[in-house]
Formats: C-alpha cells, structure tokens, sequence
C-alpha cells in the first residue's frame, strides 16, 4: 500500500445513503465489484478509494459530531473495511466486537484479504458457472498455497514494517529462482532483500537480523500449523486465512473450474471471470448453502438497519442479527 493523499469534505458527499468505503481503485476492482452485489439491495453505496490509508481518511473526513474527537469518527452514515494485512489477532477481534461496526465504524477483515473469502471451495463451487471437480479445485489450491507459503511468510514481515513504522519506500520482496523455495532461502532472501537499515536511520527503529528472523518464523508457524511442519494441510494451521488471498484467488477462479461465457462467446479468465464468479456467488448468496461467516454477519449488519419508507428497522447502533 502507499500512503494515501489527504482526503478533504470536498471530495464526497455525504447525503442520506449509507457509504461503505473499501479498498480498490475503481468500481470494477474485485472488493466493491462483489460487495455492491452483496450490500447494494440493503441501500449501501459501496465506494473504492485506493488504498486501506484513503480507506480510512474517507471516513475520517465526511465524520461529524457536536464533539469531535480525532480518535473515533460518529458519522452513522459512513463506515469501512480494510484488508487484515499483518495485523495482529488482538486488533482484527476488537473491531468485531459485539459483531461488525458495533465497537468502530472502520472495520478489519478477519482474513488476510477480501479475496481470501473466495477461497473456499465449498463455498465457491456453488456458483452456476462450476464446472465440478471440488477436490481437484481443492488440491489446485493447495499446491498453489505450498508453493507461495515461505514467501507469503517473509512478505508479511515486510507488510508490518510498512504498516507499524510506516515506512512505504520499503520495497516488495523479489521472487527469483529458488530464492524461497524453503525456509531457510526464504530467512535469507528475507534478510537481504531490503535495506533494513533504511528504516533504522528514517525512523529510528532497530531492525536487527534476530528481530526479523523471529517474525519470519512465528508468521511461518501460523500459516502451516506447528513449528515441525513443512507441508501445508487442509484444517491445519492459518493459512487459508492469513496468505495473500488476491495471490492465490486464480488457482480457486479458473476456467479449469468455471465456465463463463463472454460477450463474444468465449469463456472468460483471469480477473474477469473472478468477478463474474462472485457476482453469481453475492447475488444468491441468501440461498447457499455454505457461506463465509464473516460476509454472513456484515450482511446482517446492514439488513437489519436498513432504512424504509416509512422509518428505520433499526438504529447504526443496533446489534447484527444473529
């Protein structure tokens, strides 16, 4: 992410309808392409505003009180969510508190990253468009997911230097060769890729190797399960939930698994088809069978307190149904 621009009153407006700013660079972006589809019927304006930094200047910036505060915007019309990233449990749950949006009006993903919704193959192959083969879809995943996990590991290291020290000139680690093909070149590619000494001299903070090795391994820990594990299992450790979805979206969204005919007759791919397979998945979502229990509650959320005609059903303060 980079660090966003000041967003000033000027640049929304706030009305009567309820605003829900999320990530993405514009309405065809993956997470409010599929949240207008899922929120949309409940009066939500679902607006992308770059990255999680304008996110959260959006709602900052369209807040109002008798008593402003910095530390808590009371705006009920305006709320937001961002990806999880790095962010520890304790941040993430305290946001959920009482369900979504009753603790802050800024929310966090439980999971890594909106997309990661999207991995489930349960959940996902209940779209029209699948094309059968959920164990094989299932396996697609989990060799994408061994593949990518030594550096997922490094990347988040990286992601919460960015986020806690804010420092955003901090480059993206390379991927070249075998350079994380396992812990130990990963630990290595880890500690020489970027100039962490930069970070000491920008921001007076002490990144030893001893630091950086230690969060390497406790991120690796979580996403296999154990520190004796080295292959990723399905129910086993947190990696479905803490990789980087948007990462790992194409081996699950596939034309091998879906089947979604374009404008011209051919089958849609890549990003397209993504979007094409939540859009079915967020419309019908009412009646799947197996649904994400995080988009459950955020639904309920909105339903509950959508506004009618006549009156409200309920307050921005009222609690999810459950």
């Amino acid at each position: 992410m980079i660090e966003s621009e000041p967003v000033g009153l000027e640049t929304f407006s706030s009305g009567a309808e309820r605003k829900l700013f999320v990530e993405g660079n514009d309405e065809f972006a993956f997470d409010p392409h599929a949240l207008t589809e899922l929120l949309g019927r409940y009066g939500v304006n679902v607006q992308p505003v770059g990255g999680c930094e304008n996110v959260m200047a959006a709602v900052r910036a369209l807040a109002w009180t008798e008593q402003p505060s910095d530390d808590e915007p009371t705006c009920s019309q305006c709320y937001s969510v961002i990806d999880r990233d790095y962010r520890p449990d304790e941040e993430v749950d305290s946001r959920w508190e009482g369900g979504p949006f009753a603790a802050s009006r800024e929310l966090i993903w439980r999971r890594h990253e909106f997309e990661n919704y999207f991995l489930e193959p349960e959940f996902v192959s209940q779209a029209l468009s699948f094309r059968g083969g959920l164990d094989r879809l299932a396996t697609a995943l989990l060799a994408e997911a061994q593949r990518r996990v030594f550096y997922d590991a490094a990347d988040l290291v990286a992601k919460e230097v960015r986020f806690r020290f804010r420092f955003w000139n901090l480059p993206k680690l390379k991927w070249a060769g075998d350079s994380f093909s396992d812990a130990a070149h990963a630990e290595a590619s880890l500690l020489e890729g970027c100039d962490w000494q930069a970070v000491t001299r920008e921001k007076d903070e002490v990144l030893s190797a001893e630091w950086l090795r230690a969060r390497f391994r406790l991120n690796l820990d979580t996403l296999v399960g154990g520190a004796h594990a080295a292959t990723l299992q399905r129910g086993r450790g947190q990696w479905l939930l803490r990789m980087a979805g948007s990462s790992l979206i194409g081996s699950v969204l596939s034309e091998r698994f879906f089947e979604v005919p374009g404008s011209d007759g051919r089958p849609l791919t890549g990003r397209q088809l993504w979007r094409e397979v939540a859009r079915d998945l967020m419309r019908r979502f009412d009646d799947l069978a197996h649904r994400p229990q995080d988009l459950v509650e955020v639904r309920d959320y909105f339903r509950s307190t959508q506004p009618r005609r006549f009156g409200l059903t309920g307050t921005a303060e009222s609690p999810p149904s459950q």
